[in-house]
């Protein structure tokens, strides 16, 4: 017998036998599903060629498209609008007059495009991303239809250097920085977690950050004491991603650190008291426990507190024209100096799962 006089283990029961007649209808119901959802996709598909003069038409077409939304959030089921040629009139979507249907679109994009590669690239291909900033750019629009934009960009240029690097040369880090600190609390949140989400994936871009100047009475400006403000922003949310973005540019103290490195913990002497703060309030709210959260601000506590805190910066040369956004591709990682990079905080972390509440 076992340890305290359990039973031995035999082998496992074999699986259960499915009757053939219930098989038959799980797959008659899967063939009825699927045929079902191509029916809803070609009706669907059929509304959004309608004139939008007529109210009833616009009516129809907006309804089409919180269908298409809701079905696509599913990858294959995304592929599938696309080969059914219903993504391009989706696309044409965006450039409506009307707000209602524009919104529409976005939800659309932004699902189909979510960590689904080939989708990325037929949006580039049929142009989304112009349509797309044309609305983020514009700020005569209502918050909730620039964050709806901004969340299909953010999903369109994850993982994908091509359309980071157009995002970025058509002024998109300078929007990001100003929605960062001014936008209304949901569109704030999606501009500091795309932030963060390009940083992740672009080296060249988190050296630009590092790069500090002072204003004339001497305080600090650019990108990271921006970043660093936002960790006292009352939304938990905003904190959080203000630190996930901290702790990859802490995590890139491997890039050419020395003499013209960032010592966060110099710059920022309030930051270390900050965290602490920020540490106990996690922890009173956990019981204890170890929350993603509490990681993370440990994390951080940890780097400033050891010759990590010390962030480097590259060559002059190598960042020039950061700040336009040209030349920032991904995997443009500058010198290592023969050193492995540690571990990035990239959009994985299981934090980012909130970006999209």
């Amino acid at each position: 017998g076992g340890a305290g006089g359990a039973p031995p283990r035999g082998p496992p029961p074999p699986p259960p036998v499915i009757d053939p007649e219930r098989m038959a209808f799980l797959q008659q119901a899967l063939t009825s599903m699927v045929e079902n959802t191509t029916d809803v996709f070609r009706s669907s598909i059929s509304c959004l060629t309608l004139e939008e003069a007529d109210e009833q038409d616009r009516k129809r077409k907006h309804e089409a498209l919180a269908v298409l939304a809701d079905r696509v959030e599913q990858l294959d089921l995304a592929q599938g609008l696309h080969n059914l040629g219903g993504f391009a009139p989706v696309i044409e979507c965006l450039g409506s007059s009307y707000t209602e249907i524009r919104q529409g679109a976005c939800d659309v994009v932004a699902s189909c495009v979510q960590n689904n590669a080939p989708v990325q690239m037929a949006a580039m291909e049929l142009g989304a991303l112009p349509r797309l900033m044309d609305i983020y750019a514009n700020r005569s629009l209502s918050a909730e239809e620039r964050t709806k934009a901004l969340a299909a960009l953010s999903g369109l240029v994850r993982g994908n250097s091509t359309s980071e690097l157009e995002f970025l040369q058509r002024s998109g880090l300078q929007m990001l920085r100003a929605d960062m600190l001014l936008a209304e609390v949901r569109l704030r949140r999606k501009a500091i977690f795309t932030l963060g989400q390009l940083m992740a994936s672009n080296p060249a871009l988190r050296v630009a950050v590092l790069r500090i100047q002072s204003d004339e009475a001497g305080r600090s400006k650019g990108i990271l004491p921006e970043i660093v403000s936002q960790i006292q922003f009352p939304d938990i949310q905003v904190s959080d991603f203000a630190c996930m973005a901290l702790r990859t540019l802490m995590a890139d103290s491997w890039v050419g650190a020395g003499s013209s490195g960032v010592d966060v913990r110099e710059q920022f002497p309030e930051l270390e008291g900050v965290l602490q703060a920020k540490l106990e309030f996690l922890l009173k709210e956990a019981d204890g426990h170890d929350t993603d959260d509490v990681i993370l601000i440990r994390d951080l506590l940890r780097m400033l507190s050891s010759t990590e805190g010390h962030v480097g910066a590259a060559q002059q040369g190598e960042v020039a024209g950061a700040e336009q956004g040209g030349g920032l591709r991904s995997g443009d990682s500058p010198s290592r100096e023969g050193r492995e990079p540690p571990k990035l905080l990239g959009p994985s972390h299981p934090l980012d799962a909130r970006h999209n509440r």
